[in-house]
Parts: structure tokens; sequence; C-alpha cells
């Protein structure tokens, strides 16, 4: 989902400022709703290996697509692209 909210609203953003604001909205969110840091699970995007995925360079690396699976299958996956 986190994908996604960035990708539909986050992207409409115009100032850096306000997609800032996003990403630490995000990352509270995470934490209220799942009981889960952000930071755990998106670890994997950590570029800079600081510990935390707290800038927007880093958080861009995470993309989603069917487009792996054969254009014919059915329920194609929409899955996380490395």
């Amino acid at each position: 989902w986190t994908h996604e909210v960035f990708r539909v609203f986050g992207d409409r953003l115009v100032d850096q400022e306000d997609r800032q604001w996003l990403l630490s909205t995000m990352r509270e969110c995470t934490f209220k709703t799942f009981g889960v840091k952000f930071d755990e699970l998106m670890k994997h995007l950590d570029t800079n290996k600081d510990g935390k995925v707290n800038t927007l360079d880093e958080f861009r690396g995470l993309f989603f697509s069917d487009m792996l699976s054969s254009p014919g299958a059915p329920k194609r996956p929409y899955q996380e692209c490395d």
C-alpha cells in the first residue's frame, strides 16, 4: 500500500517538503497500523546503510509490476521488482 500511496498521491506533490512529510507520515502510519517499523519492512531499500529508509531517493527504489509475468497468464501477480 505504501507503493500505491506514493504513486497515486505522492507523485502529485510538487514541493520537496510535502514529499518528505508524506514519507514521515507513512513511517508513522506503518507502525501505528501494523505494529511493525517501516525501516524493518523496507530495509532492502536502505541504500546508504544507515539503518533507515528516510529519503525519497531510497523509497523510490520500491517498484511493483506485473510485467515480469507472461502476458497471457491468468491472475498475473503484482509483485516487487528487484
